[in-house]
Parts: structure tokens; C-alpha cells; sequence
């Protein structure tokens, strides 16, 4: 995500960290150092080679070329440490140091890095400096301190997954005694007592992090890497400057090896601005109020995304992070190619992929994919084929309701047919059709009026599809034998059944309503290939009825007569496929006797017991119409 022309790019899982309250920011001197070469001396602090320096001065200690040779390579602590021991009391004069000019001291950084957490983030900022320039960036964005804004200064840390606010990791100046500035400090923060380490474990376990103000030679950052030893699942960043050199490559990889990734920011000619600027319109952009971002939306969506600057575009992104942004730009008309875009972003991961989660702007993205698919059906399913098998039903049920409701215009049959096959998968997924399935009456109309019989009777044998059950239930045979006095040491109490029902009692209700309002006023044209079919589905059903069964009791054992009759149980899916199958046939015999006819002989080798019952029943009504 980019925010400045400077095109620093922060992560979307970062970005995300921080709105999520997962994120924790660790300041390192880097903040409180020059930040471009004619910043003025009095307004920032050295770093810690620079701050030995100022110290030795205090001390009026010339410091010999080994010792030059320690700062050099970072090893200040020990140096800070030998002086210590020789009674130069380092840290009052550290304090003292990094208390000059207080007030004058440059604080863009600080301030930029506090407002990140303005608004709703939980502000979680951990710094080894010992300065108060944080304090003093908190105070001067007017944020009370106390409640979320707390201050702990080491060693009395509070348990990492209670921690709000800034704490001071190596201690401050308001307590130079506490100070971790020597090598003896340092063992006794990591090593002898460990609170520094157990804290800083504890956070890189519990949470995200980002560092800023680091650099991979600093010695707070040798000792805090004991610490990062274990990855887990949380995300380490590290925001480090791009000087232009070659070993670009080495840095990168350094961070990597301690499980950081690094994210770059130009700072060519030791301007480091860059820094405090991305961090500045990240926290601005954040904390933007809802209508205020649901304005810049609203402009931003009215153009093509590809027509749009990068910086609208990354803000854009940005903002749509967030769901009720999300919905209210989903809203909107938006051209096709902010398909691309959205699709990119991961905002139809849920409703296309079926990975992730559901959120409130679903419905307004399934509306505006209809809107897509419908006025360029080509080019939309193309780029979404292969995940078909991962639609979820919603955009399914949607497209149904549309049409239904008549608000598909521009969909001809074809493109129906089209449609009905690209959706095949959902359709025919266990349990995904029942609430569809009470909005596809104008579509098995249109396909019945257009000739597409097949078309429809596969749509509606996708309504009528049962689920299968193993029940617990007495054992008749256990039952009479008990009642007449037998043994029933042999018999067992109960047995398992296995029994067929509806996905819902709305499956039954809308496919009856179905075959009510839209198959039987067209028996007359479709009446002969129906009835094969509600055969075949009745079969089908019987053959998984039968599965498991010990014996054909079941559907002959509820079924009372052919015709209706009150002791019928209709909550039997073969059973009420075959009250459809009759009420078919009857239709038909009132609108064609001749094709009754034949469904009749059809019916004749079928060896199925309702079948035979439906076939004596049938011969008497041809024998009544003859009369």
C-alpha cells in the first residue's frame, strides 16, 4: 500500500495488523537521531556511539584507539561498562544528555508514530531508547495519558497481553538507576533477572511487530534478536533505509535470517523524511473518519480504475479494507474493470474462492458480480471458472431471485442455459439449492416455453434431492415377541434404520408448488417426457431407500392407498415423488389419453411394488374415462 509520493509500499497484512489490534511498534534511536543534514544540532540525539562520545567528554576521559575501535563496531556497552566500573556513573550522565534542549528536540517521527494509534487501535508502542520524546509527541497530540496511554518503565513491565500504551524497555531518564547502558545492564535485563527478554518474548509471541529506528548493527536489536529466535504465526517488519548502495541484497537478507521482513524507504543523501512522512499519511488515512472515507470513495469509483493515479488507487485499496467502506462501494455502479481490482484485493475470496470469511458487504458484492456477469457474461465467468466448484450458493440464490423478480434484463435463454451450466456445481452440492429453489419459477417457465424440457427437469430434480439418515428406533420384532410372552434375549432392543427426508420442510413445499403452477398448466406438451422423468426419480429414490433396509416395509408400510388419502405420510420423499408422479399421470390422461397410455405400458416391466399399486390404480382410471 502506498500512501506518498515517496512510494514507500507497507504490506496489507501490516496495515491490516494495525487495525486488527495485533500490531506493536518497536522505536529504536534511529526516531530521535538527525533526520536530514541540515536539521540543527540542538533539535535530536545521538546515537549510541555518539552518546559514549558526549559521555567520555563529561567524564574529561580521552578515549583510546581500542576502546574508538569498540564504539566502532557497536560494542558500546562494554566500553560504557569498563567506565562504569572505574565509578564514572555513565547513566546519570546519559540522563543528563538526553534531557538537554528537551523542548527544542525535532518530534515529526514521534508524533507520526503516536497518531497511528489515534481513533480505535490499541496503542502498543515499545521503545529501547531513554529519552521522553514520546511522552512529550503524546502530550503534544493532546492525548490524555493514563487508561489506554499508560507509561511502564523497566523493570516493573506488565504482562505483555495487558499492556497498552509506551514502555520503556531499557528504562528512561526519569530513573537513571534503571537505565540498561552497560554490558552488566544488559546481562542483568536478558540474562540474570530476564525481564527485558521475557517481555519481548512474550510481545513477539502474542503479537506483530514493527521496527523503526533499527538497524540490524544496533546493539538493542543484538539483544532483542534472543528474543525472536521462535517465529510462530505472528508477522515482524522492519522499516530500513534505501541509501542507493550495493548491499541492498546482504541487508535484506540479514533481516530475513532473523524472521523480519524488511520494507524500504528512500533516504538518499541521509534525508531520512521519507520515514516520518509514509508513517504520517498512513496514520492520517486510518484514523479518516467512515463518511469521510465513504466520500473519497464515492469520486474515486465514479472512474476506471486504471485511469485513476497510484495514489488514489493504493488509497482506495486502503480504504476498502474495512467492510462498511466496502459495502458502501460495492453500492454503487461500478465500470467492469473494478472487477479486476476487487477480485485482486481478495474481496470475493469468500463469495468466488470459498476461503475466508463473510462479511456485511457480501450481499452488496453479489449484486454488483450479477450486474457484471449479466451485461458481459464472457468475459466475467471466464475469469472465474476455475472456481466453480467454490461459488458460494449465495451468488447463486441471488442470480434465481433476479430473475425471478424480473430484474435480469438482457438475460435471454441461451444465456440462461449458459448461466444454469456455469452454476452446475453449486446446484449440485449437498444441501445448496433449498432456498434457490423458491425462486426458479420463472426459469423452469422460460425453459419449458423455449423447448429446453431436459433443462428443467434437471433443474428440478436438483430441488427434489433428498438427504439420507441413520435413526435409532424399536425393534418391531423385539415388541411382539415381548408382548406375547417370548424370550427376547436373542432380539435386540432397537435397530438402526435407515430412512430418506427432505434437506428442508421448504424443499417439499416449493417443489409442490413447482409442479402446481408450472409443470402441470403444460402437461399437454410436456406431460410424456415428464412422467419419465418423475419415474426415473422415484426409482432413483427407491433404490437409496432401499439401501441398508432389511426389508421393503417402509414406503408400502406408510402408503395407505395410490390416490390421497389422509393416513398418507407425505413427509416421505418417495412417497411424495410419487403423489407428483400420479398427479402427473392424471393430468396427462385428461390432455393426451393416447401418451398416457404409453406411460402406462412403461410402467408395465418395472418389478417395484409401488410402481405395480400406481399401475392398478392407473387401468382403473382408463377403465372409468372408457366408461
Amino acid at each position: 500500500m502506498i500512501f506518498t509520493d515517496d512510494g514507500v509500499d507497507l504490506p496489507n497484512q501490516l496495515l491490516q495488523s494495525l487495525t486488527s489490534d495485533r500490531l506493536v511498534i518497536f522505536v529504536g534511536a534511529g526516531v530521535s537521531m538527525q533526520a536530514y543534514q541540515e536539521q540543527p544540532p540542538d533539535t535530536y540525539y545521538p546515537g549510541f556511539a555518539g552518546l559514549a562520545g558526549l559521555i567520555a567528554e563529561r567524564l574529561s576521559r580521552a578515549i583510546p584507539e581500542t576502546e574508538k575501535e569498540h564504539l566502532k563496531t557497536e560494542y558500546v556497552g562494554r566500553v560504557l561498562g569498563e567506565w562504569d566500573d572505574q565509578k564514572g556513573d555513565v547513566r546519570g550522565h546519559a540522563a543528563a544528555i538526553l534531557q538537554e534542549n528537551e523542548a527544542g528536540q525535532r518530534l515529526e517521527l514521534h508524533r507520526a508514530i503516536i497518531r497511528l494509534f489515534k481513533g480505535n487501535p490499541i496503542p502498543r508502542i515499545v521503545t529501547t531508547n531513554f529519552d521522553r520524546l514520546l511522552i512529550r509527541a503524546l502530550e503534544a497530540e493532546c492525548l490524555t495519558r493514563g487508561g489506554r496511554w499508560s507509561i511502564s518503565l523497566a523493570p516493573a513491565l506488565p504482562p505483555a497481553r495487558r499492556f497498552t500504551g509506551i514502555c520503556y524497555l531499557h528504562g528512561s531518564v526519569n530513573e537513571p538507576q534503571d537505565m540498561v547502558l552497560t554490558d552488566r545492564d544488559i546481562g542483568r535485563a536478558y540474562m540474570d533477572e530476564g525481564w527485558a527478554l521475557r517481555f519481548a518474548h512474550s510481545m513477539f509471541q502474542q503479537f506483530d511487530v514493527l521496527f523503526v529506528g533499527y538497524r540490524l548493527e544496533d546493539p538493542p536489536l543484538r539483544y532483542l534478536s534472543l528474543a525472536l529466535e521462535t517465529t510462530g504465526e505472528r508477522h515482524r517488519w522492519a522499516l530500513f533505509e534505501d541509501t542507493g548502495t550495493s548491499d541492498k541484497t546482504q541487508i535484506e537478507g540479514d533481516w530475513l535470517r532473523r524472521h523480519v521482513d524488511p520494507i524500504w524507504y528512500p533516504a538518499r543523501d541521509s534525508d531520512y523524511r521519507a520515514l516520518e512522512r509514509t508513517i504520517d499519511a498512513w496514520g492520517a488515512n486510518n484514523y479518516r473518519s467512515f463518511l469521510d472515507r465513504r466520500n473519497v470513495l464515492a469520486d474515486i469509483g465514479k472512474t476506471k480504475p486504471d485511469h485513476l493515479p497510484p495514489l488514489e488507487l493504493s488509497l482506495a485499496q486502503f480504504f476498502l479494507q474495512d467492510p462498511p467502506s466496502l459495502r458502501d462501494f460495492a453500492k454503487a455502479p461500478l465500470d467492469i474493470e473494478w472487477f479486476d481490482k476487487l477480485f485482486s484485493w481478495e474481496h470475493f475470496d469468500f463469495l468466488i474462492k470459498g476461503v475466508g470469511k463473510s462479511s456485511e458487504a457480501d450481499g452488496n458484492l453479489v449484486e454488483r458480480f450479477l450486474d457484471w456477469m449479466i451485461s458481459n457474461p464472457v468475459e466475467i465467468l471466464s475469469k472465474v471458472a476455475e472456481h466453480r466448484a467454490t461459488i458460494n450458493t449465495a451468488v447463486f440464490e441471488q442470480f434465481c431471485r433476479r430473475y425471478q423478480e424480473g430484474r435480469a434484463a438482457g438475460v435471454d435463454i441461451q444465456l440462461l442455459r449458459r448461466g444454469l451450466e456455469f452454476f452446475r456445481p453449486v446446484i449440485e452440492q449437498r444441501r445448496s439449492f433449498v432456498f434457490a429453489s423458491i425462486f426458479i419459477k420463472r426459469m423452469l417457465s422460460d425453459l419449458l416455453d423455449g423447448g429446453y424440457e431436459d433443462d428443467a427437469f434437471w433443474l428440478l430434480g436438483a430441488a427434489i434431492r433428498a438427504d439420507s439418515a441413520v435413526t435409532k428406533s424399536a425393534n418391531f420384532e423385539y415388541e411382539f415377541a415381548r408382548l406375547q410372552g417370548k424370550s427376547t434375549d436373542s432380539i435386540p432392543e432397537y435397530e438402526l434404520r435407515y430412512e430418506l427426508q427432505f434437506e428442508s420442510q421448504l424443499a417439499e413445499h416449493a417443489v409442490k408448488e413447482l409442479f402446481t403452477q408450472v409443470f402441470l398448466p403444460r402437461i399437454g406438451s410436456i406431460g410424456y417426457k415428464f412422467s419419465h422423468f418423475l419415474t426415473l426419480k422415484f426409482l432413483e429414490l427407491r433404490a437409496t431407500d432401499s439401501l441398508g433396509k432389511k426389508s421393503d416395509l417402509g414406503s408400502h408400510f406408510l402408503r395407505q392407498a395410490i390416490d390421497s388419502h389422509s393416513q398418507n405420510w407425505h413427509n416421505d420423499p418417495v412417497n411424495f415423488v410419487l403423489d407428483l408422479l400420479r398427479d402427473c399421470w392424471e393430468g396427462l390422461l385428461k390432455a393426451n389419453r393416447l401418451q398416457a397410455e404409453r406411460i402406462y405400458w412403461f410402467w408395465e416391466p418395472l418389478k417395484d411394488g409401488l410402481i405395480e399399486r400406481l399401475r392398478l390404480h392407473a387401468l382403473t382410471k382408463l377403465i372409468e374415462e372408457r366408461q
